[in-house]
């Protein structure tokens, strides 16, 4: 509805990156799909580890990577259905052209390498955090900047010096970028995905890592 309203308001008299503000915001809406997913699947982490769930999973033996992964992917599939149908809808409205097939492939891949990332720093905070309201206090603050510093509301290439250095430290803009080449056939460098695909996977090994050292739920006796 966001990204609707403010592509409607803008239409043709605004651009931004050399496209269309409709067209521009598109990949920063699916990364901010991607924001909302993690909050899900990390309150969900949390709310197991209430109710004993992770003391049973521990105790079956089950490594903390496979659970990360069960997390993960199920948060990043319901993403890709999600960016699927929007882009859609997108292209239906003629906000964005349809993309070719490698193209569309390419942008699956970064929705996809987009939920690996953020829904493995929601898990991060989430073993990190005590309550849902103590994760809700760092979230609401690092992934908000993560997210409007990754070319999703304007072009970091040609803002202050400062703006792309965050930004080139920045996994969500690395992210952004392989979205734009496969949503609004742009061209993106190998290393941009070696960054994303790298970023994704630094991620989710913190995430394992992160649950696996988190005791919080484990009861004694």
């Amino acid at each position: 509805m966001l990204w609707l309203v403010l592509a409607s308001g803008f239409g043709d008299a605004v651009q931004i990156g050399g496209a269309k503000a409709g067209a521009y915001l598109a990949p920063g809406v699916v990364l901010l799909m991607a924001a909302f997913g993690t909050m899900f699947a990390a309150i969900g982490y949390i709310q197991d580890r209430e109710r004993g769930l992770t003391d049973a999973w521990r105790l079956s033996g089950a490594p903390a990577w496979a659970v990360c992964a069960a997390k993960v992917l199920a948060a990043s599939g319901v993403l890709v259905v999600q960016a699927t149908v929007f882009a859609a809808g997108a292209a239906v409205i003629g906000s964005i052209e349809p993309p070719r097939v490698l193209d569309a492939i390419s942008a699956v891949g970064a929705v996809f390498a987009a939920g690996v990332l953020t829904t493995s720093l929601g898990l991060v905070i989430a073993a990190r955090s005590s309550s849902i309201a103590s994760f809700h206090a760092i979230a609401n603050v690092v992934l908000p900047a993560m997210w409007l510093v990754s070319g999703a509301v304007f072009d970091v290439r040609t803002g202050a010096a400062w703006i792309g250095a965050v930004a080139a430290a920045n996994p969500l803009a690395w992210v952004h970028a392989c979205l734009r080449a496969g949503l609004l056939d742009e061209q993106v460098t190998p290393l941009v995905w070696v960054g994303t695909v790298g970023g994704a996977g630094i991620a989710f090994a913190a995430a394992a890592w992160s649950v696996s050292t988190d005791r919080r739920g484990v009861r004694d006796g």
